[in-house]
């Protein structure tokens, strides 16, 4: 499979058309290492490595796919590789919202993980959407994921 390049040609081709972009091989293209990045919470750490602005959704990723000893032994610092740790403008809510993911998963990882799963995963992958749309910031992301597991606990 062949991804497009988002680079362009140096000379336009005869006649004057759009430049053609020279096919990428998907492996090559860096797709697969930001799903795998995204699906373990690892996310914001992978963008910010790179240099790349963070999406106001992706303050969800690392709590929304954190296991149990990484909730436990507290969010909120940027998790960057070969850099100082900063802090990020999340958080304090963020770790606020590690706290609240142990109490509504009962303290143990299998009920952590079922949170997940049925409530800020779900949460996460319709905030890709609304942020733009809605014009949300991290700290909205963060409080509306609050919001769903404290409904989620009134209706359990």
């Amino acid at each position: 499979m062949w991804f497009r390049s988002h680079r362009r040609r140096e000379t336009p081709p005869v006649g004057g058309g759009p430049v053609p972009a020279e096919p990428q091989a998907w492996s090559d293209s860096g797709v697969a290492d930001e799903v795998e990045a995204f699906l373990h919470g690892r996310l914001v750490e992978r963008l910010t490595a790179a240099v790349r602005t963070l999406p106001a959704w992706s303050a969800l990723n690392r709590v929304a796919h954190a296991d149990h000893c990484e909730l436990l032994s507290g969010l909120g610092d940027d998790p960057s590789v070969g850099r100082p740790r900063r802090r990020l403008p999340w958080a304090e809510t963020e770790r606020f919202l590690a706290a609240r993911l142990l109490a509504a998963g009962g303290g143990v990882p299998d009920g952590v993980r079922r949170v997940q799963s049925e409530t800020l995963v779900p949460l996460e992958l319709s905030m890709i959407d609304r942020v733009a749309a809605e014009g949300l910031g991290a700290a909205d992301v963060l409080v509306a994921a609050a919001e769903k597991m404290d409904s989620r606990g009134s209706h359990a």
